[in-house]
């Protein structure tokens, strides 16, 4: 399967023509497909977590696995962020998109892992239904300030610059996001958009540096999970 995807995307990359995976290699992708075992969740306290952090999660059958969870440095010491440990220097976080309550903990998980860049992969609705809370226009939260320095727009692609202040530290920097907006939840990744999907991930090269990124749709996991494996 990785390499019939990756063959496929070394040719966007390239410009050459390409209509897509022809019915064989598409076989080929759903036996295999089919043939990946279910991995089961190893933490006892899963229950016990999922009661606990259950108003924290914006899909209650979603949690982080405790070996790989993201920890905060606030008293509630939870948000559903998972470390995704790529060969260094390949880091990401992975997570929901913010709860209305959560997004100061969101803003203390970039500041803590002094994260350059974040990869909104979702809309704030789709369908009618909130998938995401709209955390770069927030007013009066507790630790920060939240300014918005600048936004473009390329077709599908809005580059935003934030400003992220802390009250307590009194200090700031810059963070880049870079929203995409057109790949449905539930949905595959539409074929002529394959090319915005290399442009986000030379724009993440570019504005990463040495710190860490974020990726995040609605749950964390399906549109997340998919932009970090091609990544």
């Amino acid at each position: 399967m990785q390499n019939i995807i990756t063959n496929y995307f070394i040719k966007v990359k390239k410009g050459q023509k390409n209509k897509g995976f022809d019915k064989k290699n598409e076989k080929k992708m759903i036996d295999e497909f089919r043939c990946i075992t279910k991995i089961i969740e190893l933490d006892k306290n899963h229950k016990l977590r999922l009661e606990k952090c259950n108003e924290n999660c914006r899909y209650k059958n979603i949690l982080p696995y405790k070996d790989n969870i993201v920890k905060l440095t606030s008293s509630n010491n939870f948000i559903n962020a998972s470390w995704m440990h790529m060969p260094y220097p390949y880091y990401f976080i992975a997570t929901q998109g913010p709860l209305p309550h959560t997004i100061e903990d969101f803003w203390t998980m970039c500041y803590d892992n002094k994260v350059s860049v974040i990869i909104m992969l979702c809309n704030l609705k789709e369908d009618n239904i909130n998938k995401c809370a709209d955390y770069w226009n927030i007013k009066n939260l507790k630790k920060y300030e939240i300014k918005l320095i600048n936004e473009k727009k390329d077709e599908k692609i809005y580059i935003r610059s934030i400003e992220l202040y802390n009250k307590e530290k009194n200090n700031s920097y810059k963070i880049n996001q870079i929203h995409f907006t057109s790949w449905e939840d539930h949905n595959s990744l539409k074929k002529n958009y394959c090319t915005k999907i290399i442009k986000i991930i030379k724009l993440l090269d570019e504005y990463r540096g040495k710190r860490n990124a974020v990726i995040h749709c609605s749950a964390g996991v399906g549109r997340t999970g998919t932009f970090i494996g091609m990544y």
